[in-house]
């Protein structure tokens, strides 16, 4: 069976225009859709947030079935970027107003007189929840559930033995690709 992977770039409207990127991949296939988004990110003033550029390339010569997204970067102390790979819900805005305003800007936040932060976390719980706005706050709280989820799947495991890490590791690695397998497969 051949798969038809259709490999975009396209306008990330899960992040404020300006503040970030304005782009995310998008993966396409005729029964699964999956974007790549990222938020980077500097725990110092002094030091500024990393540049991430994607784009997309070509690497059949190595078997591969469609085009690829990479991106070449460098952190200093104090960056970080987090990606985020998800599968693409169906949703829609209410109206156009609905879209507007659940897409804030840093000049809507001037001009309300309201830190762009403050207006980002309102205006996040108007977006569809397929479709939430990339803070800092989400990403955080995504983090802090999935290490919650995998220690008390990881806690199940009744092998005590040598290898307990490494069987541990296998382990998660085997439910995660069975997961994938079910829902493409």
């Amino acid at each position: 069976m051949t798969y038809v992977l259709i490999v975009q770039l396209v306008r990330d409207d899960s992040v404020t225009n300006g503040v970030d990127h304005e782009s995310k991949a998008l993966f396409t296939s005729p029964n699964l859709s999956l974007d790549l988004r990222y938020l980077s990110n500097s725990s110092d003033e002094a030091v500024p947030k990393p540049n991430i550029t994607l784009k997309t390339e070509c690497f059949a010569a190595r078997g591969l079935l469609g085009d690829s997204v990479t991106s070449d970067f460098e952190l200093e102390e104090g960056q970080s970027v987090t990606f985020v790979l998800r599968e693409v819900g169906d949703w829609q805005y209410a109206n156009a107003e609905h879209q507007k305003v659940a897409n804030p800007d840093p000049e809507r936040a001037q001009a309300l007189g309201i830190p762009l932060a403050t207006l980002l976390e309102a205006t996040s719980r108007l977006r569809p929840p397929e479709n939430p706005m990339m803070t800092q706050k989400l990403l955080d709280e995504l983090m802090a559930t999935t290490n919650m989820y995998w220690q008390k799947w990881v806690a199940k495991s009744c092998y005590k033995g040598r290898w307990r890490e490494d069987v541990n590791r296998s382990a998660l690695t085997l439910y995660v690709d069975s997961i994938c397998e079910l829902k493409t497969g």
